[in-house]
């Protein structure tokens, strides 16, 4: 930071209705900024410059876009062929290490397909591979994340869901060790250990925006639908109220090897 920044609340007038305005007692005045005023932006000119804008319409939405900019994943990965990388995900991999992520139709909880996740001792990071989406949820919203889960023993899942894309203010956080426990926030429950070698359903559940407590929901259920482990009320970081960054991380640092299917981001009621 140079020796000029300031870091303090800007003072805006009403930021949760999206005025931008500055208050007088603004920090940001204190330092020289001149306010601007909103109303008077836009674009000035010639009528065949201004009119330029109209004739380029809005892009249509994506195929995982139910509003602009707000991206739900619903991934079963049947239409990606195997052994190509799942659509709309970013990698981060260490494929000189195996350490890869793939579609692979060695198993499938539903369909043919599922999302194969190789771990290595030879990855130079213990997060090699991982995946990570940018769903941009913003406002007050409860959402649910689901997933098909297959561990083949000694593999290790890292999901969680942050306010940044970087490491700050986590939301929902599970790890899975590689015996099966579960890890929260360092705490292991002492009730549940996972099977491995099976298919398990897992929904992770949260609110957004002023719908945020601190607190996440958690459902886990075997193949039959049997439930393993069920928690309301375990403890994320209070300042968590958004979801710019949802990953998933293979994070053991030996041979191992798990499987995603039925990716899916759904909006509550």
């Amino acid at each position: 930071m140079d020796a000029h920044s300031r870091v303090a609340d800007p003072r805006f007038v009403d930021a949760a209705a999206r005025d931008f305005r500055l208050q007088p007692d603004s920090p940001a005045v204190a330092l020289g900024f001149r306010p601007i005023d909103p109303a008077a932006a836009g674009l000035y000119g010639d009528p065949a410059w201004t009119a330029l804008p109209q004739s380029h319409p809005p892009r249509p939405l994506l195929p995982n876009e139910t509003a602009l900019g707000l991206r739900l994943i619903n991934d079963d990965f049947e239409d990606t062929p195997v052994g190509a990388k799942p659509a709309y995900a970013a990698l981060v991999e260490a494929p000189e290490a195996g350490a890869v992520i793939t579609v692979s139709d060695e198993r499938a909880a539903g369909g043919r397909h599922s999302l194969k996740f190789t771990d290595t001792a030879e990855a130079p990071v213990y997060y090699h591979p991982h995946l990570y989406y940018t769903p941009r949820l913003v406002g007050d919203l409860r959402v649910t994340v689901s997933f098909d889960l297959y561990r083949e023993p000694g593999a290790m899942l890292w999901t969680e869901w942050r306010h940044t894309p970087s490491y700050a203010k986590v939301g929902p956080c599970l790890y899975i060790e590689a015996d099966g426990q579960l890890l929260f926030q360092n705490k292991r429950p002492a009730d549940c250990v996972l099977p491995d070698s099976t298919w398990l359903h897992i929904e992770m559940s949260d609110g957004l925006g002023s719908l945020a407590d601190g607190l996440w929901k958690l459902r886990i259920r075997d193949e039959k639908g049997a439930l393993l482990f069920e928690q309301d009320d375990l403890p994320c970081d209070p300042e968590f109220s958004r979801v710019l960054w949802l990953g998933f991380v293979a994070h053991g640092t030996a041979p191992a090897i798990f499987y995603l299917d039925n990716l899916k981001m759904t909006l509550d009621e």
